[in-house]
């Protein structure tokens, strides 16, 4: 788990981006697709998978995700509420 979390979640293998500011929390890159091709879908469910399987046995995950994708994957994507959350992500908005 260790090994496969530290490859996923690198910036540099271009699935996720780091926010800016102090807490480095991470979310889908859009241009993911750029450097993975028509295999980024594919990548993005198998961690689902991965993660998902993690939840459920209780095992602690090492990614700290950014507020406002955790809110949108919670079903809160109403954007007069994601507003507030884009300063998770950049901090000058």
């Amino acid at each position: 788990w260790s090994d496969l979390s530290n490859m996923a979640f690198d910036p540099n293998y271009a699935l996720f981006r780091v926010t800016e500011g102090p807490t480095n929390c991470l979310y889908p890159n859009p241009s993911s697709r750029a450097a993975h091709g028509s295999d980024s879908s594919i990548l993005f469910q198998f961690l689902g998978r991965i993660l998902g399987k993690a939840l459920y046995e209780g095992i602690t995950i090492q990614p700290e995700f950014a507020h406002f994708f955790l809110s949108f994957l919670r079903g809160d994507y109403n954007f007069l509420h994601m507003l507030p959350d884009l300063s998770t992500m950049d901090p000058t908005l």
